[in-house]
């Protein structure tokens, strides 16, 4: 018997919903009352050598402790690069297992590092490398996040994207960082900033699952916006921490690597006035705040360059 492409949809979607109860059901794992890492940021790069240093600079200077890098068949010296921080105990450097990248293998590397560093990592963050988790009102991501977890029903915390554009920067010179020259945003409303990333307790998750922007928690658990509101999908904060994305980079880049990947994702090509388009929307909002840990992530990467 041959069976409709609806019928065989309906299957599936009653399948993974059946699948995600189950999950839900499963009982949450006890806290524990010390950790070996407060705050671990896992990322999957594949020739991130551009960013990669920054990112772990100012995530170092806004409170995460250690970095798990999954790297996806590098070639451009980017261990090399970051050899220094290895050493330093900061960063441990991880195969990704597959040849190729999609998202359900994306999903099957978290999902195993949620496993590894259960009962060692008290949060875990997952981001991309131009994802920086910027504390609105602290000078850090852990004194947020002490708030946030004195709830104890709270298993992972999502956090609001801020997509920055160009700024009509064309490339960056030798010892310029993105956060310093790209400066112009969209506004506050756009409707992508409804998109998050964010951090888990891995003693309160079951996995990911179909998609890697938020987990699916264990009974009793609860996924929430840094102030504390339960996630909705449409709903945009602010105040307390934001993921300033700095998804489209310099002009250069923009132009050699993301409208081709975004093309080739979408099956169409961009005529010049969608992208004159796409270039003003988001390029309006001046904001350089993310600025104010510059000076601490020169004093880190001083500081771990000379020892």
């Amino acid at each position: 018997m041959k069976y409709g492409r609806g019928v065989l949809q309906k299957f599936w979607k009653f399948k993974n919903h059946l699948h995600r109860f189950f999950l839900n059901a499963l009982p949450p794992q006890k806290y524990k009352t010390s950790y070996q890492h407060e705050h671990v940021a896992c990322v999957i790069v594949r020739n991130e050598a551009g960013i990669l240093e920054e990112w772990i600079l100012f995530h170092l200077a806004a409170g995460i402790q250690y970095f798990v890098i999954w790297d996806d068949h590098s070639d451009d010296g980017s261990r090399e690069l970051l050899k220094p921080y290895e050493q330093a105990g900061l960063i441990e450097w991880r195969a990704f297992p597959y040849e190729s990248f999609d998202v359900a293998r994306q999903i099957k590397v978290y999902n195993h590092t949620i496993n590894v560093f259960r009962n060692k990592a008290k949060w875990l963050w997952f981001l991309d490398s131009d994802e920086f988790v910027v504390p609105s009102q602290a000078d850090s991501i852990p004194e947020i996040v002490r708030e946030i977890e004195k709830d104890p029903a709270v298993g992972a915390i999502t956090v609001n994207w801020l997509l920055f554009g160009t700024s009509d920067v064309e490339a960056l010179s030798p010892g310029e960082w993105h956060i310093e020259k790209l400066t112009q945003r969209a506004p506050n409303h756009w409707k992508n900033h409804r998109a998050t990333k964010g951090a888990l307790r891995p003693e309160a998750t079951a996995r990911f699952m179909g998609q890697p922007h938020f987990p699916v928690l264990r009974k009793g658990r609860k996924l929430v916006y840094p102030n504390g509101k339960t996630f909705n999908d449409q709903y945009t904060h602010f105040d307390l921490l934001r993921v300033h994305h700095y998804w489209h980079r310099t002009e250069n880049f923009y132009r050699s690597r993301k409208i081709a990947r975004k093309e080739f994702l979408s099956g169409r090509s961009r005529n010049p006035k969608e992208l004159q388009r796409h270039h003003k929307a988001y390029n309006q909002v001046f904001d350089d705040s993310i600025k104010r840990f510059i000076p601490k992530m020169k004093e880190i990467r001083k500081q771990i360059l000379t020892n």
